[in-house]
């Protein structure tokens, strides 16, 4: 798994509601995935594991909104996805992930290490 520090979003259009290719967050979710990998060092893929097999319950999901221009900073260790854009207009958004110099070495460690 490749992880990083922290995910910055930057808005480059507008996302004024949800079920417009929202960033969506998992609110609480980096202290339940650190205890899973810190349980789990092989990383296994997430994707398909139910809230049973990871060890604690989703909390309901945050579509993000907001207009161009806006930033959102995000843990690495933070449940998050982009939803599908249900609208007509395009959703323009750059992400940038943020990593501290010798991350690379300590990869694993700051999975499971909060």
């Amino acid at each position: 798994m490749r992880n990083f520090n922290l995910l910055l979003g930057v808005l480059i259009s507008d996302v004024p509601q949800p079920g417009c290719g929202n960033l969506t967050v998992w609110p609480g979710t980096y202290k339940g995935l650190g205890n899973y990998f810190s349980e789990n060092p092989a990383f296994p893929p997430l994707y398909e594991k139910t809230s049973e097999e990871l060890g604690f319950a989703n909390p309901p999901r945050k579509e993000l909104s907001g207009k161009i221009g806006d930033i959102f900073l995000v843990h690495y260790n933070l449940g998050h996805a982009v939803m599908p854009n249900l609208l007509e207009d395009i959703r323009y958004m750059c992400f940038f992930r943020i990593a501290v110099k010798g991350l690379l070495d300590h990869r694993e460690e700051s999975l499971s290490n909060i």
